[in-house]
């Protein structure tokens, strides 16, 4: 059985919202009505021609904002980074290069808490 990429899993999260964000201690999660991502890795937002990164001034905000949002396209150009667009034209950006000394940047649990990856 082939390999899929991590744009091919993700691309059944089109069509739906994202339906929350939580920030936990050293990490924070993405949570699209059951399946979720807990991210490590550095994210980005940018939306009315801004960007914003993980922990500077208005981060949590802009990111909360993509709530009840829903996603248009999953890429992931050259499996460097996973990029989330909105329908309002925003995105999201997560690197897939690990951050903080852990040795993954994503983890990827469906409705059912299987991992499906972890890079």
């Amino acid at each position: 059985m082939p390999q899929q990429s991590v744009s091919e899993i993700l691309a059944y999260l089109v069509g739906e919202q994202l339906s929350a964000v939580t920030f936990v201690q050293d990490y924070l999660q993405l949570h699209f009505d059951g399946p979720r991502l807990n991210v490590t890795g550095a994210i980005e937002v940018t939306a009315d021609g801004s960007t914003v990164r993980a922990w500077e001034s208005g981060f949590r905000d802009r990111l909360c904002a993509q709530i009840a949002k829903t996603l248009v396209a999953v890429a992931s150009p050259g499996e460097k980074r996973i990029h989330f667009d909105f329908s309002d034209g925003s995105r999201v950006a997560v690197s897939l290069e690990p951050d903080a000394g852990l040795p993954e940047a994503v983890f990827f649990h469906d409705e059912r808490r299987n991992i499906w990856f972890a890079v």
